[in-house]
């Protein structure tokens, strides 16, 4: 893997980093997703994109979990000031529920995702609260 520097912080960064967008969508694929981070983290990539948005929190969550041990080794990168609306929030909680049903709800998540107009927050207060 070949290595970059960063701007003017020091840090090196991987010319190739993992789009973390659907890491975490649904929940039966944690494995698959640990495992691709584990693959990309061998093959030397060490720049993590990332979003609290993805997944409901989810891909943030599970980068978390898997990288924590090689932290310092890691450049994590997540875009923060969408928030979920009320009807995404009840969404996170009932994804494992509704997983089984997910071809049913698929053709309609164009209006759902209307119905739940997120909201966006960018003042240092919320990216604080994260």
């Amino acid at each position: 893997m070949n290595y970059r520097s960063f701007g003017s912080t020091g840090l090196q960064v991987s010319e190739i980093g993992l789009g973390c967008s659907s890491i975490g969508k649904r929940a039966n694929d944690d494995r698959k997703s640990i495992l691709v981070l584990n693959r990309a983290y061998e093959l030397g990539i060490n720049f993590y994109d990332t979003a609290d948005g993805y997944g409901y929190g989810r891909s943030e969550e599970l980068i978390g979990r898997t990288l924590k041990d090689r932290r310092s080794q890691v450049i994590i990168a997540s875009k923060v000031g969408t928030l979920s609306s009320s009807l995404g929030r009840i969404g996170k909680v009932l994804l494992p529920v509704l997983e089984p049903i997910r071809y049913i709800i698929q053709p309609r998540k164009g209006a759902l995702k209307r119905l739940s107009r997120p909201r966006q927050d960018f003042s240092s207060a919320y990216i604080k609260k994260l």
